[in-house]
């Protein structure tokens, strides 16, 4: 069974492969990675998983209280957070929205904010830069794709000559052999555009794999690569602890938050990193490391000498 025969439209227009389309397509990627970094346990039925990290990605808090029209029913929301006490950040209130209901909750009195990081940010800017520098890549190569093969551009003396162009372009757009019939002298002109700075397919796929890269190292997972040249890889990749410390930050929110959501409405949730953060070789002590049995002796035998 092919997308095609579940009711999916194939599209073949160009617009279909444009930067707005890369862009929506690398966002939802980037989304569904961040969504496999954390597993809650024990959550009630009427909380999925999914919908406390899509807040704490998007929004950088999720509140976590009693439903107004079923009181029974824990629920995720979007906090608004209000009333300010002495810290700009630390609020007393917080309002909150449904497609079903609505109200507003006191912070650790009728209601529990969870935070995404120590200073409650989202990660939908670094969605969202990520998204953009992956669609101008994947721009990039489908046009140096299309440039390789259809290297003219064609002016028209009106806009009926252009129609014809239009439709000889999209033919070889989608790899249909065609002919372009000039109806008239010089109603078309066609000029070669091929230069010496042809793109590399292979270094902007590199390149698209070096954003990933930096996407990651920001989030703390330690994804290695063959290539070290990015400044950033090279000296995260030499100091596992600025990796740690990303991912403990959003770590420990959770558990701090859940562990606030347990105590208030006497449940037992617990939250699980999905990544293995105990290969990252963190130095457990500030103690210098002992030297080796054989300078030791060299160094006792020194001291008899002497």
């Amino acid at each position: 069974m092919f997308l095609q025969d579940c009711g999916i439209p194939i599209g073949l227009k160009p617009d279909s492969t444009s930067y707005k389309q890369f862009y929506i397509y690398r966002s939802n990627q980037l989304m569904e990675y961040l969504m496999q970094l954390f597993t809650y346990h024990g959550l009630p039925e009427s909380i999925p998983g999914h919908e406390i990290d899509t807040y704490l990605y998007l929004y950088g808090r999720c509140g976590i209280n009693y439903s107004r029209k079923e009181p029974d029913k824990l629920i995720a929301v979007i906090p608004a957070m209000s009333t300010p006490t002495f810290y700009f950040d630390e609020f007393k209130n917080y309002t909150w929205a449904t497609p079903l209901d609505g109200g507003q909750q006191y912070t650790d009195v009728n209601g529990v904010i969870i935070s995404n990081t120590m200073l409650h940010n989202s990660l939908y800017p670094l969605i969202h830069c990520t998204a953009a520098k992956l669609a101008h890549a994947d721009t990039t190569i489908i046009c140096s794709l299309i440039n390789n093969r259809d290297t003219v551009a064609i002016k028209a003396i009106s806009q009926k000559f252009a129609d014809d162009a239009e439709i000889y372009k999209r033919k070889k757009y989608n790899g249909d052999p065609a002919i372009l019939v000039d109806k008239g002298f010089n109603s078309l002109d066609i000029s070669d555009l091929r230069t010496n700075n042809s793109l590399n397919i292979r270094e902007i796929a590199d390149t698209e794999q070096q954003i990933l890269q930096e996407f990651w190292e920001n989030i703390g997972v330690n994804k290695t690569t063959e290539k070290r040249e990015r400044m950033v890889s090279a000296e995260t990749a030499g100091d596992p602890q600025l990796l740690k410390l990303n991912i403990l930050n959003m770590f420990n929110c959770r558990k701090e938050g859940i562990k606030k959501v347990n105590e208030m409405f006497g449940l037992n949730i617990s939250v699980e990193c999905n990544v293995n953060i105990e290969n990252y070789n963190i130095k457990t002590s500030e103690k210098e490391p002992e030297a080796p049995e054989e300078d030791k002796q060299e160094g006792a035998e020194n001291e008899k000498t002497d």
